[in-house]
């Protein structure tokens, strides 16, 4: 497999958005579509995309992601006890050794926390009967508020969505989250019309797909053809499920080769591919997705750990290591944790004994680094004990531990997914909100989770009061988040990922890479202009609080875009032989001479594999290659 180095993930970094620029100047040839595509970009801004608004009505944040929440515990059923593999008295030796650790002051934590006003379940039936019976099921009262809840949210997340940002495809903060959501609502309740909600969503992301690098399930184009290929085999329209598979498998040479610098993270990256084949296999069957697919995504992953970790020269320590964005990020988002839950998964790597030599030291290695409170750190040397989130620290972790114990058998990860449940126990009700990514809602799932694998009550009666909290919502003072209507949220998130100092800011020469982040493609000098054109010392040393960075966002948004058919019909003005190419060394010049110019190697990082024996380059091909990057 070839593995960029940092240096030419970089240069194909900052060559893309010049391409793009060459191509959007030769395209501006034809004022007419100019003027269209600006007048289309304005239509949208006059409809105030939800995406932008800053003054949110605080009792409608966070809609979608409490939905899913109440999803999940309405759907749940108390396995019998019988068997139970866990004792009692293992999961209450590691509460007292967290009691005891809680009782020392000044906790990071603390400040980003609600303090948990729920009574912990004390084991007797006494401290449940008013959530679930003896057999472990819902009562019928408990049951019945989640489904008045789901039905008066879903009407605030319908009326939400007139405003919702008409381009947003995605499951993350688009439309086919909210299809997935009827999804799984279809999947509990049973009731057709939610199955034809879930169609009439995931309709609208498959008209704004972006057929760009985004490849992933969360964040890209996977995920709305998953979906919908589910959606469609659940109406029994199996020819336009094949369609939504196949289109998605056209990725998976791209993915597996990591074209464009992919990472292997699971927001962005290689594993967010893997998740969307899995997901089509759990919903239609374990062979509808040949695993040779998962197989081959999952060989270059491997690779690509044993890559970095030789790179960073820790094998001794970690056989595998991962990094997005120059950082080695932890938890489950972007992060090891998320990579080695997949990795954990039984046949997801053809030979187990890659498991044992590879991910079992590296899942190790994640455990070392867990701080003495029970939570995990957001990047590997970060000291900052104060993340709880699903994306960042044991909300996420829980998952690899659980699955390492599932598949290896060792107590010692079960013993350490139980402290993290005590870590979310005490600071999980966040000042956030109520988000799946880094909300309640998503740090509820830490008990489902432990609920599932322990079969011990008290996992599904903390699960009960986190879904509580979230059903009283609005009347906990809590930040409203960007996309209050959308699955997951937002991107003050994506912002807070690059802050290395922790003063809530970035530095001015790191905000064209978030914007890329986030799905924009600028130009430097773009950026340099919005930023207000500083010197290359006030580029290094200025910082940017989030507040300011948002309209700089929206600028960069709202700013016409081509589209595939526009750079192609721009680049056949230099087809001489009208035979769909052009030649590559006509092609370097442009790209050195025209637009904002680039320089030799960026050039060499964007051509490379693009010209044939003859030196010509297919211009088709040449475009679909820059949107993919």
């Amino acid at each position: 497999m070839a593995t960029h180095t940092n240096k030419q993930k970089r240069e194909k970094d900052a060559a893309t958005p010049h391409a793009r620029s060459l191509l959007s100047k030769v395209v501006r040839s034809d004022t007419s579509s100019e003027q269209n595509i600006a007048r289309t970009d304005e239509d949208m801004n006059e409809n105030t995309v939800c995406r932008w608004k800053r003054n949110k009505p605080q009792d409608k944040a966070g809609c979608g992601e409490t939905l899913w929440l109440m999803r999940g515990l309405i759907s749940i059923r108390h396995p019998s006890r019988q068997g139970n593999t866990v004792p009692k008295i293992h999961s209450n030796a590691v509460h007292q050794q967290h009691q005891q650790q809680q009782q020392q002051p000044g906790c990071e934590m603390d400040t980003r926390a609600l303090r948990n006003p729920y009574p912990d379940c004390d084991g007797s039936p006494a401290s449940t009967q008013a959530l679930f019976d003896s057999q472990g099921k819902l009562t019928s009262e408990f049951a019945q508020r989640l489904s008045g809840k789901v039905s008066e949210l879903l009407a605030l997340v319908e009326d939400g969505l007139r405003s919702a940002d008409p381009r947003d495809c995605t499951i993350y903060t688009g439309w086919a989250g909210i299809a997935l959501l009827y999804l799984h609502l279809h999947n509990v309740f049973k009731e057709d019309s939610f199955l034809q909600k879930a169609l009439d969503h995931v309709s609208r992301s498959l008209k704004c797909l972006t057929r760009r690098h985004d490849v992933t399930f969360l964040c890209g184009d996977a995920g709305p053809l998953a979906v919908a290929a589910v959606v469609y085999h659940r109406l029994q329209r199996g020819q336009e499920a094949d369609e939504c598979i196949n289109s998605l498998l056209q990725d998976h040479q791209r993915v597996v080769k990591g074209s464009g610098g992919l990472p292997d993270e699971l927001l962005y990256g290689r594993m967010g591919y893997l998740y969307s084949l899995a997901f089509i296999n759990r919903q239609l069957g374990q062979d509808r997705i040949p695993l040779q697919y998962i197989q081959q995504v999952s060989e270059a992953v491997l690779a690509s750990g044993e890559h970095l970790s030789r790179k960073f020269r820790v094998q001794n320590q970690s056989p595998l290591m991962y990094e997005w964005y120059q950082e080695q990020y932890v938890g489950a988002a972007h992060g090891l944790a998320g990579i080695y839950y997949f990795l954990m998964q039984p046949g997801f790597v053809p030979a187990e004994e890659q498991v044992h030599r590879l991910v079992r030291p590296s899942i190790d290695h994640v455990r070392r680094l867990g701080f003495p409170s029970g939570n995990y750190p957001p990047c590997v040397g970060d000291d900052r004990d104060q993340l709880v989130h699903w994306c960042h620290g044991s909300p996420g972790v829980i998952y690899m531990l659980l699955q390492a114990h599932k598949a290896l058998g060792v107590a010692q990860y079960l013993e350490d997914a139980l402290r993290c449940g005590e870590v979310v126990w005490r600071w999980g009700l966040l000042k956030k909100g109520y988000g799946l990514c880094h909300g309640t809602a998503g740090n509820a799932y830490t008990f489902l989770a432990l609920y599932r694998q322990t079969q011990d009550p008290k996992h599904l009666y903390r699960a009960c009061m986190f879904a509580d909290w979230c059903m009283n919502y609005g009347q906990h003072g809590c930040r409203t988040p960007d996309t209050p209507f959308s699955l997951f949220e937002d991107f003050k998130e994506a912002f807070g990922l690059f802050d290395r100092i922790g003063d809530s800011q970035v530095a001015f020469n790191q905000v064209a890479d978030i914007m890329r982040a986030l799905g924009q493609n600028p130009t430097n000098k773009d950026v340099t202009k919005i930023l207000g054109n500083p010197t290359p010392d006030d580029m290094a040393n200025k910082r940017i609080n989030f507040d300011a960075f948002l309209p700089m966002l929206k600028e960069v948004d709202a700013q016409p875009k081509g589209t595939y058919d526009d750079y192609v019909e721009g680049l056949r003005v230099f087809d001489k032989e009208g035979n769909g190419t052009v030649m590559g060394a006509e092609l370097r010049i442009v790209l050195s001479t025209l637009g904002e110019k680039m320089t030799e190697p960026e050039i060499d990082a964007l051509m490379t594999g693009q010209e044939d024996e003859n030196g010509s380059v297919h211009y088709e091909a040449f475009v679909k290659h820059i949107m993919s990057v």
